[in-house]
């Protein structure tokens, strides 16, 4: 039997990566905060061919939804473009391969909690990834969020 793994490839048909990432989180006046992440990631072109390896995220919010505030409240507006060889926000996994727009809000509506509801307008980055060729996605999420 021929156990041999392709480079970067784990005999369970995991892949090993690095991603680096950097980003801010920066108040820009009263109520707006702008935030910006990037990352860069290394998979091996052999295994992948040539993907897109690199991650950005932009947003600007207007206000804070703080949990420890009741009643408190943001709206958010952004870009994202998040090639499959890299990775941002590993909790919102509908960005992979996928640029766009999105929109939303947060609302608290008792403390320690958090709702929020978002709009995703995604098309597809790298048409050579199978699972998202020319792929296409408006998604819409709610979710609540409980601190305890």
């Amino acid at each position: 039997q021929d156990t041999t793994v392709a480079k970067g490839w784990n005999a369970d048909g995991s892949y090993n990566t690095s991603i680096y990432e950097l980003g801010f989180n920066s108040k820009i006046a009263k109520n707006f905060t702008l935030n910006g992440q990037y990352a860069k990631g290394n998979p091996d072109e052999a295994a992948f061919g040539n993907i897109e390896d690199k991650a950005y995220i932009a947003q600007l919010t207007y206000k804070n939804a703080d949990p420890k505030a009741a009643k408190s409240f943001d709206i958010f507006a952004g870009y994202h473009k998040v090639g499959v060889g890299a990775e941002i926000n590993t909790t919102n996994d509908f960005y992979d391969n996928m640029k766009g727009l999105h929109v939303g809000f947060d609302y608290v509506p008792f403390e320690n909690s958090k709702f929020t509801a978002f709009y995703l307008d995604n098309k597809a980055i790298d048409t050579i990834a199978n699972d998202t060729a020319n792929q296409k996605d408006k998604v819409y999420r709610a979710q609540i969020e409980l601190y305890f």
